[in-house]
């Protein structure tokens, strides 16, 4: 019975031993695709188009030019397939048809493996050669085999604990179809990925050193990161306290809390970037208000500056007259220096002879008014003592003092209004109409001036109050924004209490 107990112990112990050094099944098919019945979830990667025939049951793809593309592997080649490693990725390739147009093969990666989990991918050169219709592939998945095309150690093959890591987390494996300039069809068929000789426990301890652990770690340093994101900008929002707050609590609330939080967040974001789309779109108001009133002012400055020109202009022409006016009395009317002028003031003092006859009381009827006209003519003419555009009644000297002229027929005017009186009010007359009509025109530029003035400040005025309501709506929002945004906080704090 002792022999029977030592002997049972024996072989549990041995049964023991041997089932923790039982290897992973070496050489065993992972993942297979014969294309018997269908495409089998292969996908095309590429600018091709995918056709499964009948002959065969063979994937098929084909293009029309000088194209690159790839056969992409189903769900069931990828994943945790780490006990691939030093094992076989076998498939059969070939070309039903091609033209290469007198072209070489394309130089491509054939066959690449990737994995986004640790952003890496590798791949194998020069795996087809050129002009061959068919080749059967046995493509060893060791280190050695193959090149990094993405990652670390660009150009150079990969690490042992890189191909680890990348066929623990395949993300997808590409077998080149498009090798030729011109058309070709390219089919595909029994693929099939092979495991490695590993002992199951040893693979298992390496999958989570080199791959579990660092994933975790570097999840938990993303993970970390985003938080910290998410706390710069809850606090650029103003809210560093209920942030830092939410984060010491992140562990002890339920998954529906987190998911608020994240929720909160995101709203937070959405509403940061509405302020800035409001900030924005009120600058552009105010800079659009601003060149609005810059170019009014500058209309203002334009019309100034003309009316001053157009004041110098009629100060010119003014002294113009006066000057013409100085000359013709310096002159005495015998040698005017405009012969067009001379003949209006003639017609003029016509005009106003005659209009003083009619109101002239006493006259008698049986008067010439001509030979009346002459005897105004031929008395002395009245000179201004000073060189004023316009001169007061009493500053006028008799030039000279000829003889009183004989009239026939004029006695009795004579007796009443002599001809020196009767040229005296024709120049006074004519003298007082010039000055009026000057000042009528005057009184009219000033007030046009001053309805122009008057138009420009109701102008303003209305731009002044525009803004004024602008910024009384914009500050007003802002009011409403900040009590709602203190309204959030007071409920948060009821709740967090």
């Amino acid at each position: 019975m002792k022999l029977s107990v030592r002997r049972l112990f024996f072989l549990v112990t041995i049964g023991i031993a041997g089932h923790q050094r039982v290897d992973a099944g070496n050489g065993d098919i992972m993942a297979s695709s014969d294309f018997n019945w269908d495409a089998e979830d292969w996908e095309l990667f590429g600018p091709g188009k995918l056709k499964v025939y009948d002959r065969g049951g063979m994937l098929y793809a084909s293009d029309q030019g000088k194209t690159v593309w790839y056969f992409a592997a189903p769900a069931k080649f990828l994943g945790e397939k780490a006990f691939a490693h030093n094992g076989k990725l076998r498939f059969r390739l070939g070309h039903s048809e091609y033209m290469s147009n007198g072209k070489d093969m394309i130089k491509d990666w054939d066959v690449i493996l990737e994995s986004k989990e640790w952003k890496l991918r590798i791949g194998v050169r020069n795996l087809i050669p050129p002009w061959v219709g068919a080749t059967d592939n046995d493509l060893s998945l060791n280190e050695k085999s193959w090149t990094v095309v993405k990652g670390q150690g660009h150009g150079h093959s990969p690490t042992t604990i890189q191909m680890l890591r990348l066929l623990s987390s395949l993300s997808a494996i590409y077998i080149r179809g498009g090798y030729y300039d011109g058309h070709e069809e390219t089919w595909l068929d029994s693929v099939s990925l092979i495991e490695g000789d590993h002992h199951e426990e040893t693979m298992q301890r390496k999958i989570q050193k080199h791959h579990h652990e660092p994933l975790r770690k570097k999840k938990e340093q993303e993970k970390k990161k985003r938080e910290q994101e998410e706390i710069e900008m809850l606090a650029a929002a103003g809210q560093l306290n209920n942030a830092q707050a939410a984060l010491n609590q992140n562990n002890a609330r339920p998954p529906s809390t987190n998911s608020q939080l994240d929720r909160q967040s995101s709203e937070e974001l959405k509403r940061r970037q509405e302020e800035e789309e409001r900030k924005t779109k009120e600058e552009e108001e105010r800079l659009n208000a601003q060149r609005a009133q810059d170019e009014m002012e500058s209309r203002r400055k334009e019309e100034e500056l003309k009316e001053l020109e157009k004041q110098k202009a009629e100060m010119e022409a003014k002294s113009h007259i006066e000057q013409l006016l100085k000359q013709e009395a310096e002159t005495g009317g015998g040698d005017r220096l405009n012969s067009g002028i001379s003949e209006q003031i003639k017609q003029e003092d016509e005009r106003i002879l005659e209009e003083h006859l009619k109101r002239e009381q006493g006259i008698s009827n049986s008067i010439d008014p001509n030979e009346l006209k002459r005897a105004a003519k031929a008395a002395p003419r009245l000179v201004p003592l000073q060189d004023d555009n316009i001169v007061p009644d009493n500053e006028f000297a008799q030039v000279e003092e000829p003889a009183a002229p004989t009239v026939t027929g004029i006695s009795s005017l004579q007796d009443q209004t002599s001809p020196e009186d009767l040229a005296g009010q024709i120049d006074k007359e004519h003298s007082q109409s010039r000055m009026g009509a000057q000042q009528d025109r005057l009184r009219e530029e000033e007030t046009r001036r001053m309805e122009e003035e008057e138009a420009r400040k109701k102008q303003e005025e209305a731009a002044r109050k525009k803004q004024e309501e602008e910024e009384a709506a914009r500050k007003k929002q802002e009011e409403e924004e900040a009590a709602r945004k203190k309204q959030e906080e007071e409920e948060a704090a009821r709740k967090k209490q």
